[in-house]
């Protein structure tokens, strides 16, 4: 039988009330009313459902089937959602020959909130690191995806299957080797998806990099500050100081961690760190700076090395001057002094740096020394080699020879010799010294040693020619080093008094050259084929020659040149044609010259060139048109010039450059614009001044001003106000007027400066004190201002005549000084009674009665000076024992305590104190005193008021 065709092409009818409900975190549950095919061709049982599902409402209105359901179903359950996500929905049916109906009105349904994926996480974490990490990213939630990116921009994203939709599906470790940022999200289904994680991984592998750093290596310091500057920023850092060498310090190494703004980029420029160490004054240390960026780069360390710790500052220096100061009063930044000398100068040592143009010490390049200096060389980097008899420089040990670096501080060299050192040859980084030394740079050396200026101590070479008398000078020409000195033999052969040896050598070095002097060699130069030398011998290279002659540098025999000097002859130099000499004759080269001449180098004759010294020259130095002298002459040229002066090397005229030193100049050399002398000299670079002064206080060399109102004879006592200084003493003349023993000058008036101001007393004032328009005066003196008054008196200032007030405490001894605090004024002298009280030397009065407060420290001798900070009495004079304690001539007394009052400060002096002032935290002390806190100060120092140690 043949089959039977239905032809069908009617559209089912559209399913009716679509319901989106039943729904989990993770399922739908669809349900709708079943459809209709025209003439029945597709029974209702075999009807099927196609279902469109999106997130986006009203997506399904572009059809698109995500489902179909089993024939004759009219519901449908969604499995695989994504929690908390709304899902919309549209159905439509389908008969057998494929027709489709109508969709249905769109129904939505929102999943439940299911469990939350864990957050992923990275291993290792982010942050910095210095190579490529390979990064594993991970969640705590079973079976879940990871998405992930790297582009710090773009977060992941996936669906409920779950798939990355943007992003990369994470399957292995994630190689991050540039700075990147990494995000990644967590998915599972029938959970809402995890946060995202974040995290930048910076690759940093350059290491910082230190620079900048201070101190300098061979710096000597005083303080802990340390510079230096960080090319980034840095997690970690230190600052470690390591002693190697002087003085021992069991605290060492000091390593001291960098904290806080320490470790930032940039430049840190003088800081003394959160984390100080605490040094030993005297040790030598090496500097070490380190750090280490979040990366764990370190930066390569930075090393100072043969840093020298000094508590004291070697440039730190005050003036001097030439005989006792009795007072002193700070006001602004000046220092007033007065006393009973008639010269300042700064306190310098045996040696000092001298502009060449001003004839002022450098403030820098200058360290005291407690002995003399006879030889100086440049150091060939802007310092110094010094050599004489000194045994302290800059406050720390060394015996005859030290280097000075260009910033003035102290250099770890230290070769330790034993005698004096009279002369010093630098070559290279071999400096060769001459003197009377037995012992020089760890070993036995007579007379003439080599010293490694690489090397800070026990530094002495092989070089050993062991001259059997003294060495006087040296002269270097390539590898021949000529000597002169008082020997008979040296480099092991019989040479009298001169000779060359061969520094290739280290013993039995002396040459062929034989020149045989019967008397010392002192001064040598050289010019071409010739050798000029000066000295006490009557005889040398085979002839004749008084005290000065020419030698074949070749031969040894003296030239046909024959100047003839009548004494001795003991510096030498030469420009061109001529030789200039110095020395202690008074003819040379057939004329008479008085310790200075120029001579002919053809004739041997003296030329008209005749600056005319008062005594012998010493040192010469050539620096251009000029020659620098230094000697034993107080006059040169017919001008005063105190044993240094500069002459035109052309007309033989003095010129205006006077440093005015207050001893006499054994050496000179120049570098630059500066001449360093070296001599016996305790000060240089001073000013005439009677009896009153002016200093800058604010300047490390404390100049003189040009303030000099002069007094007739001794200043006991200075006070300031506003612009006017009282002073009492003995004078009987002051800034250009007639004043007996106390007065008043005008400080804005450097001469003739006498106010009209004018009490008049019958004897010496030796103290004055002032509060508001009432001055205070002490002494010994009987009447005063137009009155009888006894020792003490209150002045009125507004009126300049018998202004003598009321105010009369009546001591039975001399009062020698005053501070006034409020309501009370303290006194110091020799009296035992005074204000109605017994009193021994020191004591309080009120200001309104002049009676004696219970105040009553006692010393057991007098007091010659006061000054008060805050409720600090300091006092100076002659006692050794107040307060209650043992305190010799310097002391503290706490004004709030009535006895037994005296405090820690003990700064020992050996002398008597006659006058303190107080400027901050130091207080400057003067008078007959030598010796403060074990330190030599001549007549003036300067002492920490909290440690009582000596500047």
């Amino acid at each position: 039988m043949a089959a039977t065709h239905v032809s069908d092409g009617g559209q089912p009818s559209t399913p009716t009330s679509p319901v989106a409900d039943g729904t989990t975190s993770s399922q739908v549950q669809l349900t709708w009313a079943a459809s209709s095919d025209p003439g029945n061709l597709t029974p209702v049982s075999q009807l099927v459902y196609e279902i469109c599902q999106t997130t986006v409402n009203n997506g399904c209105n572009t059809f698109t089937a995500t489902f179909t359901s089993s024939a004759g179903a009219t519901s449908y359950n969604s499995n695989g959602l994504s929690a908390s996500t709304t899902y919309y929905y549209r159905i439509r049916s389908r008969d057998l020959a494929g027709n489709t109906s109508g969709y249905t009105a769109q129904v939505s349904a929102t999943t439940a909130a299911g469990p939350t994926v864990n957050a992923p996480t990275f291993s290792p974490v982010a942050g910095t690191y210095n190579t490529t990490q390979n990064v594993t990213i991970s969640t705590t939630t079973g079976s879940a995806t990871i998405c992930y990116t790297t582009d710090g921009v773009t977060n992941p994203v996936c669906d409920a299957t779950p798939t990355c939709t943007t992003g990369t599906t994470y399957s292995g470790a994630v190689a991050i080797s540039a700075t990147q940022q990494l995000r990644a999200i967590g998915c599972r289904n029938g959970y809402t998806s995890s946060t995202v994680t974040s995290g930048t991984y910076t690759i940093d592998s350059v290491a910082p990099v230190i620079s900048a750093t201070a101190p300098a290596s061979s710096a000597t310091v005083s303080n802990t500050q340390v510079s230096f500057t960080f090319s980034e920023a840095c997690a970690s850092g230190n600052v470690t100081w390591t002693r190697t060498g002087g003085s021992v310090d069991g605290g060492s190494p000091h390593m001291r961690s960098l904290v806080g703004s320490e470790l930032t980029s940039g430049a840190h420029n003088n800081i003394t760190l959160t984390n100080n160490p605490t040094l030993v004054s005297g040790a030598i240390y090496s500097i070490a700076f380190n750090c280490t960026d979040a990366a764990g780069n370190a930066a390569t360390t930075v090393t100072s090395t043969n840093v020298t710790f000094s508590a004291t500052p070697g440039v730190t220096r005050i003036w001097e001057t030439n005989g006792s100061v009795n007072t002193s009063v700070i006001s602004g930044n000046t220092l007033y002094i007065g006393g009973n000398f008639t010269f300042i100068g700064p306190q310098t040592g045996g040696g000092a740096p001298i502009d060449t143009s001003s004839a002022a010490i450098s403030p820098t390049n200058h360290l005291y020394n407690n002995g003399s200096i006879y030889a100086v060389v440049p150091d060939g980097a802007g310092g110094w080699y010094v050599g004489g008899t000194f045994t302290q420089i800059g406050g720390m040990a060394r015996n005859r020879l030290a280097r000075i670096n260009a910033d003035g501080t102290l250099h770890p060299f230290d070769p330790d010799v034993n005698n004096i050192v009279y002369a010093m040859q630098l070559s290279g980084t071999t400096l060769y010294i001459a003197g009377t030394f037995t012992f020089a740079g760890g070993q036995t050396r007579n007379r003439l040693a080599a010293i490694d200026t690489t090397i800070a101590t026990n530094n002495a070479t092989a070089f050993d020619p062991a001259p059997n008398g003294a060495v006087y000078g040296l002269l270097l020409s390539g590898t021949t080093l000529y000597v002169g000195g008082g020997f008979t033999t040296i480099g092991g052969q019989t040479r009298n008094r001169i000779a060359a040896l061969n520094t290739t050598l280290d013993t039995n070095n002396a040459t062929n050259w034989n020149p045989n002097a019967n008397n010392s060699v002192s001064a040598m130069a050289i010019s071409g084929t010739t050798i000029y030398v000066g000295g006490t011998f009557g005889s040398i290279g085979g002839q004749t020659r008084s005290r000065i002659a020419a030698l074949d540098i070749t031969t040894g025999t003296a030239t046909s040149w024959n100047p003839n000097a009548d004494s001795t002859v003991t510096a030498l130099v030469v420009a061109g044609t001529v030789v200039y000499a110095g020395g202690g004759f008074t003819t040379i080269g057939g004329q008479a010259r008085s310790h200075i001449a120029a001579i002919d180098t053809t004739s041997g004759t003296a030329t008209t060139w005749n600056p005319s010294a008062n005594s012998p020259v010493n040192a010469m130095a050539l620096s251009g048109s000029t020659v620098y002298l230094g000697g034993d002459f107080t006059m040169v040229t017919g001008f005063v010039r105190n044993y240094i002066a500069a002459i035109d090397l052309v007309t033989g005229a003095g010129t205006a450059w006077n440093p005015n030193a207050n001893n006499i100049v054994y050496t000179l050399a120049i570098s630059g614009t500066t001449v360093y002398a070296g001599g016996s000299f305790n000060n240089i670079g001073g000013q005439a001044r009677n009896y009153l002064a002016a200093l800058n206080a604010t300047v490390n060399t404390n100049n003189a001003t040009a303030w000099n109102p002069g007094a007739s004879t001794t200043v006991n006592s200075i006070v300031v106000a506003g612009t006017t200084l009282y002073a009492g003493g003995n004078f009987s003349t002051l800034g250009g007027q007639s004043r007996a023993y106390i007065g008043a000058v005008d400080t804005t008036i450097n001469t003739n400066n006498a106010t009209t101001w004018n009490p008049g007393a019958n004897t010496v004032v030796n103290a004055v004190a002032i509060s508001g328009t009432t001055l205070y005066a002490g002494g010994s003196f009987t009447s005063i201002g137009g009155q009888t008054r006894n020792y003490i008196a209150a002045l009125d200032t507004t009126i300049d005549t018998n202004n003598a007030t009321a105010w009369n405490p009546n001591a039975n001894g001399i009062v020698n000084a005053f501070v006034s605090s409020g309501t009370n004024i303290y006194v110091g002298g020799q009296f035992s009674f005074i204000g109605g009280q017994a009193r021994n030397y020191v004591a309080a009065l009120d200001t309104a009665t002049g009676s004696a407060t219970a105040w009553n420290p006692s010393a057991n001798n007098t007091v010659s000076t006061i000054a008060l900070s805050g409720t600090t009495l300091y006092l100076g004079g002659s006692f050794t024992n107040v307060g209650g304690l043992a305190r010799n001539r310097l002391a503290g007394l706490d004004t709030t305590i009535n006895t037994n009052n005296a405090t820690a400060f003990n700064p020992n002096s050996n002398g008597i104190v006659r006058t303190i002032s107080l400027l901050n935290q130091t207080l400057y002390a003067g008078g007959d005193l030598t010796i403060i806190n074990s330190k030599t100060r001549n007549r003036l120092a300067a002492v920490d008021l909290v440690s009582g140690t000596a500047y």
